[in-house]
């Protein structure tokens, strides 16, 4: 028998908000995993350090996708899953391959410092979003909330791998 913590997870996106009053959540999935995380009928949130299952009950797909999870049933419970991850088993991914590498380079700037030309050191990179125009870091600001900053080509100076920082020249007034 093979335990959940021997399996590999990939994050596909997170839940946003609630939606309606039964529990249903508005979730952005990140674009390379849109398509495997509609076929599949568990999704895994990290709670309290493990990846937890949930059954996928009801799914519906407009402008947005909105899931309903089993043993979520109300606005109040899903409430302290705002803003948690959503994870897929590696293996459950069935053109993930490309992505998966791809989010191997992104994950090796994680925990490496932002340097801006200007304001300095902004922070270690705690994550990083796919958004639809482009990647984002996403650190820790001073007052405790997310920033986010992109990843864009022109933005970046340089990566100093040796010293774990990313030089930034980034644009006035966006930190």
């Amino acid at each position: 028998m093979i335990s959940l913590d021997d399996q590999s997870f990939v994050e596909v996106g997170y839940i946003r908000k609630g939606h309606g009053y039964k529990g249903h959540a508005r979730v952005a999935i990140f674009d390379d995993w849109v398509a495997d995380f509609n076929k599949q009928d568990f999704i895994f949130l990290q709670i309290d350090g493990y990846k937890v299952p949930y059954y996928i009950e009801e799914r519906q797909s407009a402008k947005e996708i909105i899931i309903k999870l089993e043993h979520i049933d109300s606005v109040e419970a899903l409430k302290k899953y705002h803003r948690t991850p959503l994870y897929l088993l590696e293996k459950d991914i069935l053109h993930g391959a490309q992505q998966l590498e791809s989010q191997s380079e992104r994950s090796t700037l994680i925990s490496k410092h932002i340097h801006d030309a200007t304001l300095g050191d902004l922070g270690p990179i705690i994550r990083i979003d796919e958004y639809p125009q482009q990647e984002m870091a996403i650190i820790k600001g001073k007052d405790g909330n997310e920033v986010l900053i992109p990843l864009h080509p022109q933005l970046i100076s340089e990566i100093d791998e040796q010293n774990g920082i990313v030089r930034m020249d980034l644009p006035e007034g966006l930190v």
